[in-house]
């Protein structure tokens, strides 16, 4: 079983979560990362985890393109407020991002569980305020405990995962052209 995009209105009951779990990632990041964001989300769905990453919201491109600045905040905060963690992809490009702050600062209103992913180009010695109010993340190797503690949160999965074997995650080594290694 993988995990879906819940930005994907086709599997997106507003409402309603999915059937089987009810925690879903909401993957805040700078659109010049979409790369990153997409290899990221791709790695948590295949390990059982839902997502929303936005670029699969048709509405919300349609609100962007319209430039109907209400409807895409209206976008963003209902996914968000489907969602119960947001993750916050972080590289340098971030610090010029007005929209990764909002979607920090929502979730926190919402009170979501809020984390921020660092990636390789980030320098990290300059953190700045907003992202210190979540956890951090600076590795690979904290990026897989991050999702193994989120996979406990789903009763059913950790009863398969920890049945079949002691790892839950699978080979987070993918991602390590992106992370930081430990």
């Amino acid at each position: 079983m993988t995990g879906i995009n819940f930005a994907n209105k086709s599997h997106f009951a507003f409402g309603n979560k999915y059937k089987e779990k009810d925690k879903c990632i909401f993957i805040s990041y700078k659109k010049e990362d979409v790369n990153e964001a997409v290899k990221i989300g791709d790695f948590i769905m295949e390990n059982d985890i839902d997502i929303y990453l936005d670029i699969f919201d048709h509405d919300l491109k349609n609100a962007a393109k319209d430039e109907n600045h209400e409807l895409i905040t209206k976008h963003l905060e209902d996914g968000i407020s489907k969602s119960t963690h947001l993750l916050s992809i972080i590289s340098e490009k971030t610090r010029s991002s007005w929209w990764v702050p909002y979607e920090i600062g929502y979730s926190k209103g919402s009170k979501i569980n809020i984390a921020s992913l660092l990636l390789k180009d980030f320098d990290d010695t300059n953190i700045p305020s907003y992202l210190k109010i979540s956890r951090i993340i600076y590795d690979k190797r904290g990026f897989e405990q991050y999702l193994n503690e989120a996979l406990v949160d789903y009763y059913c999965l950790f009863e398969k995962y920890s049945n079949e074997n002691n790892s839950f995650i699978s080979n987070v080594n993918k991602l390590k052209d992106i992370l930081k290694s430990t």
